[in-house]
Parts: structure tokens; C-alpha cells; sequence
């Protein structure tokens, strides 16, 4: 009876044991699988891990992910997620919402719309929230990569330190980023695209027109007669082409044909990480020369004071005159 009751025993340490390996295996040694669902986030994500943590991008770079449909084998991927990241504005982002909400696919979503503390900015033409490009806002970044740091740690409390350093790092190179960029404070933005608002916005541009409406209607010949007035009646105008959209030469074109300035964009949907991105536009953004064509030179400025201090002199001498009568 007493070996019964010891193979008995032992027997049940083994069936616990099995049964709580792929927890353990998990948690200290194969690490987080984490699926993105836009190119552009696979580095950001990518930052933060920790060892044996593995992040896969179902839309490879260059890919237009609002045309991109799940596969068979997407979604096998996405059942062996332990976390998938989405910017959930998109058709095959609403099926995998979908596949979550049904129990098919068991890993954590997290949608980035839905995050605490992202800022949202108005389509000026369409008057309707720009779901593109939210992370290219350096403060919807910063939102993200603290509540990312939160739900990994979360999830993979062994690294909870791991986690925080990185995060820390991260954001300690998006601050100096931000430092050494050159805002283009007071000049108006045309752009051709809505994932570039945000990046605009950044740099504290305030657009007045994006060409294209949504990815579905096309850019119709009004709209360029709508810029040709802007830039025909403002002075200081950015004139902001995406490389490979289909308005970057025509607003390039007109840039030139009204003396303004024209900046081209790289494409985000071809980078690994947001914060690449941020990076690249930094360096195109710096190293052009734009100036103000209302700013005042010295001898202007020198000028104004030079005026304003003889108009307040006649001023006092009209004072003085007019009291000296009274008194008389």
C-alpha cells in the first residue's frame, strides 16, 4: 500500500509538473511572441523586448496595409500570439478584432486608438479623427511605448526590469530627438497624405489643406485649384510631398511655380519603426534652409524702436504743451 500510495504521489508531481511547463517555459525561457500589424511598429516593439521575446510584422514593408488581406497562415501566426499590436483602422485589423472577440485567436490586442492619452487630429477637409500615422506624433509615442512597457511587464514579470530600461531609453532618445529638430513654428502646411498629419503636426506646422480625403477617394482636379489659392494668397506656406504618392511631383511643381518651399517626405509605410522615421524626416527638416519671409531684419527691427520711441516723445511734448496752456 505504501508503494502504491508513493507511485501515486510521484505520479501526480509528474502530471503537475507537465502541466505547468508551458508556463514556466514561457515566462523564463521562449519569451513573448508579439505580432504588429503595420511595419512601422516592428522596431518600436522591438526596443522593448527582452531576451527570447520574438516580434513578427504580418505586412512587410512597402506593402500598402489598407489593400493587405489575412492568409491561412497569418492567422496561424496570430494563434500562437501572445500579444498582438494593432493600429486597428484597417479591414484585416477589423478581422483580427474579430477572431479575438470570437476566441479563435487567444492573445492580448492592443488597438493604439484605444490607448489612454493619444491625442487625435481633425482631417481639415473631411472634418472626420485621422486614425493614420497616430504614432508619428511624438506624444501619442510616448502614451504608447509607457502603456506597451506596462502590459509586457504584465505579461512577462521576470523582465519587468528589462522592460522599464529599455523603455527609459527609448524615450530618452525620442526627447533628444525632439530637442534637436527645428519646429517650423508659424508657416502653413499643405500635404498630400493623411499618414503625414501627425508628423506635421510635430513639427508645428499648422495645415490648411491635405490632397488626398481617405484612401478610397480620389484627388480631383479642385483640389489643386484649392492649393493654388492658398499659395497664391499666403506668404509663408510649406508645400509637403510623400516620395511615391501620386501628388508628390504635381505639389513639387507647384512649390516651384509659387516660390515655395517644398519638402519631400519618405514613405512610412516603408520603415521598420516610427522612431526611424522621426529621425529621417528630422534630418530632411534641418538641414533645409527655410525662412520666414515676414521675419524683420535688424534694420527694421531697429527701425520700429527708433519710431516708437518718437512717436512717444511727441506724444509726451503734446502732453506737456497742452498742460502749460491750462495752467496759463
Amino acid at each position: 500500500m505504501k508503494n502504491q500510495s508513493l507511485v501515486s504521489v510521484t505520479l501526480l508531481i509528474i502530471v503537475t509538473a507537465i502541466a505547468i511547463a508551458p508556463h514556466t517555459v514561457a515566462e523564463n525561457s521562449n519569451g513573448l511572441t508579439i505580432v504588429v500589424t503595420f511595419p512601422f511598429l516592428y522596431n518600436d516593439i522591438k526596443m522593448l523586448v527582452c531576451q527570447g521575446d520574438t516580434v513578427i510584422s504580418l505586412v512587410k514593408p512597402g506593402i500598402d496595409p489598407h489593400e493587405y488581406q489575412l492568409t491561412p497562415s497569418d492567422v496561424d501566426v496570430l494563434r500562437k500570439a501572445d500579444l498582438i499590436v494593432s493600429t486597428a483602422h484597417t479591414a484585416f485589423e477589423m478581422q483580427i478584432e474579430n477572431l479575438v472577440k470570437s476566441g479563435e485567436v487567444k492573445a492580448k490586442l492592443v488597438e493604439i486608438p484605444r490607448i489612454p492619452n493619444i491625442t487625435f487630429l481633425i482631417h481639415p477637409q473631411t472634418g472626420k479623427v485621422n486614425y493614420h500615422g497616430l504614432l508619428l506624433y511624438p506624444k501619442n509615442y510616448v502614451s504608447f511605448i509607457i502603456y506597451l512597457e506596462s502590459v509586457l511587464k504584465n505579461m512577462r514579470r521576470s523582465c519587468a526590469d528589462v522592460y522599464r530600461r529599455n523603455m527609459d531609453s527609448v524615450l530618452t532618445e525620442l526627447r533628444k530627438l525632439d530637442n534637436s529638430t527645428r519646429k517650423l513654428t508659424g508657416f502653413l502646411a499643405i500635404i498630400d497624405v493623411p499618414k503625414i498629419q501627425y508628423v506635421v503636426k510635430w513639427l508645428e506646422l499648422n495645415i490648411s489643406y491635405i490632397l488626398l480625403k481617405d484612401e478610397e477617394t480620389p484627388i480631383t482636379p479642385q483640389d489643386y485649384q484649392n492649393i493654388e489659392i492658398i499659395l497664391k494668397t499666403n506668404r509663408d506656406v510649406v508645400v509637403i510631398g510623400t516620395q511615391g504618392s501620386s501628388a508628390c511631383d504635381k505639389l513639387r511643381e507647384l512649390a516651384n511655380a509659387y516660390g515655395k518651399p517644398f519638402l519631400a517626405f519618405p514613405n512610412p509605410l516603408i520603415y521598420n519603426g516610427s522612431l526611424d522615421y522621426l529621425k529621417s524626416v528630422s534630418q530632411i527638416v534641418n538641414s533645409y534652409n527655410i525662412t520666414f519671409s515676414h521675419t524683420k531684419s535688424e534694420g527694421d527691427k531697429n527701425f520700429v524702436v527708433i519710431t516708437t520711441t518718437a512717436l512717444a516723445v511727441a506724444i509726451l511734448v503734446i502732453i506737456l504743451v497742452f498742460i502749460a496752456r491750462r495752467s496759463r
